[in-house]
């Protein structure tokens, strides 16, 4: 069996930057094999500089939103970021597919082996099937309209149907807690059982203002888009109390962005044991810098022990798909 070995000026396994100088085997099929002493390495060590690590995993992505790179203003807060998405991204096909092409090629030169990406349409599929990236496909559904409940979600199912024939791993998932309604989350809930679940949440004050008082910037959105508010009855409490026990069935769970998550929100999961140790906040720094100007409280949830993991959004709020 033919091996290759590698050494860089640090080795990191994953877990830990390896004390002294190591060597990783790896089976020519790309198996890694072992890791050992430099001395015990024999010839043929191919040295690299820097950090010789495990692949990447980019855990929240929108490939299909590639072409809108440099097409959106910074900094003008999540319903003005949302407003400019689904005015500016209806496109050229084939500049929508050299755009995702591009990405991806991007992402696997930096490293990237994996990749949550999330679909509103079946555009990314035959541009992943070739792809040196392995993807989860969530395919995301969104509907504040209540009487658009059914059509919307059958239209899902349908894509998700469609991505899975494609051979992908694949979970429906919702788009947010202000683009939800009571009766989408009713139809979709059922095929969260066993699944890994995935939402944008808390990425805005203004989510937060919704369900606690009813007011706030989406309210503005909805008047744009011709959507009526009128059925909704803020619960007076954050957006994750509200929808945490929606998807607690999930196998995993992935909350990202997390921008305004407070230290009641993250203690309202720990109560939900079964929903804590299942959940990953994910992280897509430069994409809250790019749309809020805002952080994640990042020492709140260490302090909590929570698990992390990172994302990169679309290249219409970041300037890379690298992580």
């Amino acid at each position: 069996m033919s091996l290759r070995k590698f050494q860089g000026n640090l080795l990191f396994d994953g877990q830990e930057v390896l004390p002294g100088k190591k060597v990783l085997i790896v089976a020519e099929n790309g198996r890694i094999e072992t890791i050992v002493d430099e001395e015990m390495a024999g010839d043929d060590v191919q040295s690299v500089k820097g950090i010789v690590s495990p692949a990447f995993i980019n855990c929240h992505c929108h490939l299909e939103l590639s072409h809108l790179r440099n097409q959106i203003p910074q900094k003008t807060g999540l319903p003005a970021f949302a407003y400019n998405v689904i005015t500016k991204r209806p496109s050229d096909p084939g500049e929508i597919r050299d755009a995702m092409n591009r990405s991806q090629e991007a992402m696997f030169q930096n490293g990237i082996s994996g990749v949550g990406d999330i679909c509103n349409t079946e555009d990314s599929f035959e541009a992943k099937q070739n792809a040196s990236i392995s993807y989860h496909n969530f395919i995301e559904v969104s509907g504040w309209n209540p009487a658009a409940s059914e059509e919307r979600f059958q239209v899902a199912r349908e894509i998700l149907q469609l991505s899975r024939n494609s051979g992908f791993k694949t979970s429906m998932v919702p788009h947010a807690s202000y683009s939800v309604s009571n009766e989408l989350w009713e139809k979709m809930s059922p095929l969260f059982i066993g699944n890994i679940f995935s939402i944008h949440n808390q990425e805005s004050r203004d989510d937060e203002k919704l369900f606690l008082t009813g007011e706030g910037g989406f309210l503005d959105l909805y008047r744009q888009l011709g959507i009526s508010n009128d059925h909704f009855r803020p619960p007076g409490i954050s957006s994750l109390g509200f929808t945490k026990m929606k998807f607690a069935a999930a196998s995993g769970i992935l909350l990202v962005h997390n921008t305004f998550t407070t230290e009641e929100d993250v203690q309202t999961l720990h109560v939900s044991k079964q929903i804590w140790h299942k959940t990953h906040f994910c992280l897509c720094p430069k994409a809250n810098l790019y749309i809020e100007n805002r952080l994640p409280p990042v020492d709140l949830l260490v302090q909590n022990n929570a698990k992390m993991v990172i994302g990169t959004d679309s290249l219409a709020s970041n300037d890379s798909l690298s992580v």
